[in-house]
C-alpha cells in the first residue's frame, strides 16, 4: 500500500512541477505572483496523500476516478497518472480484466489422424460483470469469435498454438492464455484395425461364447496414399488364416489372443492384437406365438393383463420359432409345452389345473409346434389358459417361459 502511494505522490508531484514550469511558476526568471492564490505545491501532494485511498490490487485491474478528474490505471501494479486538474481526488470504481480460458484442448498434445478440433471458452469468467466477446487465434492469425467454435486443424505437420482473448462488459480485454498442440508425420507405415460382429451386430472382446461363429474384419485397416494388400490372422500364435474378413470361434473358455497384421503396397506391415475372454453360455431366450386358427390365424402376440381374450370353442395353434440361444442361432432348439387352465376362487386364489373343457392331451408336447382347444361352455369354471414352454439349446443351457391368457365368458 505505501508503495502504490509513495508511487502515486512521486507521480503527481512530477505532475505539478511540469505544470507549474508550463506555467512559468517555480523558473528562477518568472516573478512570485504568478503563482499568487494557488495553494503550495507541497499541501497539494499532502493532500492528495492523505485523500486518496489506492485499493489493494489483484491481479489486472483499472481504477477510474469520478469528475474525470483524475484517471488512475493499474496495469500489473504498474501506476500512471495521466491527468490532474483537481485537488479533491476520490476513488470511485474498481474495474476488473475478465480471464480466459481454453477447453477441449489438452496442452501440448499430439492430434493425429484429426482434421476438426471442437474447442470452447465456457470456463472464462469475469469477477465483477459478464464476459461478451471472443477471439481464438492459431499462430496469431484470428480464426473464429464464437464461444465453442469447431476449427479445421492444419493438414502441414508441426507444432502450433491457439490462443484465447476475451472481453468483458466493460471492455476490457483479459490477456492472452495459449495452448499448444502438434501435428505429426504422416505414419509411413499402415494401421491395422480390428472389429468383432456376431449376425451382424458389432461385439466386444468379453461377449464371446464357446462355439459361437464370429466374423473378424480388417475393413477398417487403411494406409495414408496407398493400399493394404494382404491381412494375415492369427490365433493363440499358431492358426493362421488369410484374408480380410475370417469366421472364427473358440472350443475352450478363457483368454485368446487374436492378431491382425496387414501389408501395404509399399511391403511395410503393421500388427494389431485383442485379448478375446470366451465366456459360457448364457440361457437361451424363448419366444411364444399363439395364432386362433378360427379366426382369420389372428395372432396373439401379449399377455395379462392386456393382452386379447381367448374365445371357447375354439383351437389355438403355437410355436416357439424366433426362440434364440445367445449365438443368435434359432436351431437346433428343443421346444417342450405344458398347458393348463385354471381360475380364481372367491379371494382371488388361484386354483390349478382345471381339466374341463380344454383338450391338449392328444397335443404334441415335444415340438416347434403345439395346440389347444378350449370348449363352448360360458359355464365352464376354468378362466384363463396357462401356456408353458420350456426351450433347451444345443449348449445344454434351458429357460422356462410361461404366458398367461385370459378366457372371454
Amino acid at each position: 500500500m505505501n508503495f502504490l502511494k509513495n508511487r502515486f505522490s512521486k507521480a503527481v508531484l512530477g505532475a505539478f512541477a511540469i505544470s507549474a514550469m508550463l506555467q512559468g511558476c517555480g523558473s528562477s526568471s518568472s516573478s512570485g505572483e504568478c503563482c499568487q492564490g494557488e495553494p503550495k505545491l507541497a499541501d497539494k501532494i499532502k493532500e492528495v496523500d492523505k485523500v486518496v485511498a489506492v485499493p489493494e490490487v489483484k491481479g489486472n485491474q483499472i481504477v477510474y476516478v469520478d469528475r474525470n478528474v483524475t484517471v488512475i490505471q493499474y496495469v500489473d501494479r504498474n501506476v500512471t497518472i495521466i491527468q490532474y486538474v483537481d485537488r479533491n481526488v476520490t476513488v470511485d470504481t474498481i474495474k476488473i480484466r475478465p480471464e480466459a480460458r481454453i477447453s477441449g484442448l489438452v496442452d501440448g498434445v499430439v492430434l493425429k489422424d484429426a482434421t476438426l478440433l471442437k474447442i470452447d471458452s465456457l470456463n472464462s469468467s469475469d469477477e465483477d460483470g459478464n464476459v461478451t466477446k471472443y477471439q481464438w487465434m492459431l499462430d496469431d492469425v484470428a480464426i473464429s469469435t464464437e464461444k465453442s467454435p469447431e476449427i479445421t486443424l492444419p493438414t502441414d505437420p508441426g507444432s502450433y498454438e491457439l490462443c484465447l482473448l476475451v472481453t468483458d462488459n466493460d471492455d476490457l480485454i483479459s490477456t492472452k492464455t495459449c495452448k499448444s498442440f502438434v501435428i505429426p508425420e504422416a505414419n509411413a507405415n499402415p494401421t491395422a484395425a480390428m472389429a468383432k460382429t456376431r449376425n451382424g451386430e458389432e461385439i466386444g472382446s468379453n461377449e464371446i461364447k464357446t462355439k459361437c461363429p464370429i466374423v473378424f474384419s480388417g475393413e477398417n485397416s487403411f494406409k495414408d496414399n496407398g493400399n493394404i494388400v494382404s491381412y494375415i490372422w492369427t490365433v493363440d500364435g499358431n492358426q493362421t488364416y488369410i484374408g480380410k474378413d475370417q469366421e472364427l470361434s473358440f472350443d475352450t473358455l478363457g483368454e485368446h489372443e487374436v492378431c491382425l497384421t496387414v501389408v501395404d503396397s509399399d511391403d511395410l506391415n503393421a500388427t494389431r492384437c485383442d485379448t478375446i475372454d470366451v465366456q459360457d453360455h448364457d440361457a437361451p431366450t424363448p419366444e411364444i406365438t399363439v395364432i386362433d386358427i378360427n379366426d382369420n390365424n389372428k395372432v396373439f402376440t401379449t399377455t395379462l393383463p392386456s393382452g386379447d381374450k381367448l374365445t371357447r370353442g375354439d383351437r389355438y395353434d403355437f410355436s416357439c420359432e424366433g426362440s434364440k440361444d445367445d449365438c443368435g442361432n434359432e436351431e437346433p432348439m428343443t421346444c417342450e409345452w405344458n398347458v393348463h387352465s385354471y381360475r380364481e376362487d372367491a379371494n382371488g386364489n388361484k386354483v390349478d389345473y382345471v381339466r374341463d373343457c380344454i383338450n391338449h392331451n392328444n397335443a404334441p408336447r415335444v415340438g416347434k409346434e403345439s395346440w389347444v382347444k378350449l370348449c363352448g361352455s360360458s359355464i365352464s369354471s376354468y378362466k384363463y389358459i396357462e401356456i408353458e414352454l420350456k426351450i433347451t439349446d444345443q449348449f445344454g443351457k434351458s429357460t422356462t417361459r410361461t404366458d398367461i391368457f385370459e378366457v372371454a365368458p
